[in-house]
């Protein structure tokens, strides 16, 4: 989960954790990432309420924390790319709707988002991009989000397919920082599409000794070859990014 706040005073947070898998799971993890995570941590940051809410894709590791979130928080809009046909996200289309929160579907069409002097342009999906029957990485709401000199690029799970067409169709440009897409997977993070966006730090959101072994060493080397300084939650825990669109500063905590 990742919580930004405009220098406006609104808010956005994007995702809102959950288990890998949880929807093939006998038996629900105990723990609601959305009620025992996310919430208290906004709460600790006095966030009574949230103005935007964004689902990357439909995985329940990114989706599955979102109905308490809406619930506590009453977005205004909730923003998603591909829309999933799972039960879990009509769950949190009929949470919305109880909660009065507008959904948006967005693409690389939507016109460019500004709050206050911060500008959101959405790279991915393409407006033609057609999902599958079930959520894939690639269904990925892409958005670069730009504050004077500074930017950050969050590519949820996006694999290398939508980072080439990206790449190939010019939308990419240097970012100040990278949300690391698929949680460092070799997946993603390809040398051209590293190239092109050329960014100072990296934030990869990984679980501690997770199954999967995220990140990928050959990520990291990549990062290390281009001079990109790495973040890893499953190492240095929160990390927190601050930025007057000049200078940048950031902050860890386990």
């Amino acid at each position: 989960s990742l919580f930004l706040a405009f220098p406006n005073g609104q808010t956005l947070l994007v995702d809102a954790g959950g288990f890998p898998g949880m929807e093939r799971m006998a038996r629900k993890p105990q723990i609601d990432m959305g009620e025992d995570v996310v919430s208290p941590y906004l709460w600790s940051r006095g966030i009574k309420h949230l103005d935007f809410v964004a689902l990357s894709h439909g995985h329940s590791d990114h989706m599955a924390g979102l109905p308490a979130v809406l619930d506590n928080f009453h977005p205004g809009e909730l923003w998603i790319g591909a829309e999933p046909e799972t039960n879990e996200w009509d769950n949190v289309k009929r949470h919305a709707q109880a909660d009065g929160v507008r959904v948006v579907s967005l693409t690389r069409a939507s016109p460019r988002i500004a709050i206050g002097a911060t500008t959101i342009r959405v790279l991915a999906p393409s407006p033609d991009y057609v999902p599958g029957a079930a959520p894939e990485n690639n269904d990925s709401l892409v958005m670069e989000i730009s504050y004077g000199k500074r930017s950050i690029l969050l590519t949820g799970d996006a694999e290398r397919p939508v980072e080439d067409d990206m790449v190939s169709n010019g939308m990419l440009r240097p970012v100040t920082l990278l949300k690391v897409g698929h949680h460092g997977s070799k997946t993603s993070s390809s040398e051209e599409f590293v190239q092109a966006i050329q960014p100072k730090y990296a934030v990869i959101s990984d679980g501690y000794m997770n199954q999967f072994h995220h990140p990928h060493p050959a990520v990291l080397e990549r990062f290390e070859q281009h001079g990109v300084k790495v973040f890893r939650t499953d190492q240095e825990g929160a990390t927190t990014f601050r930025t007057d669109g000049e200078r940048i500063e950031f902050e860890t905590y386990r």
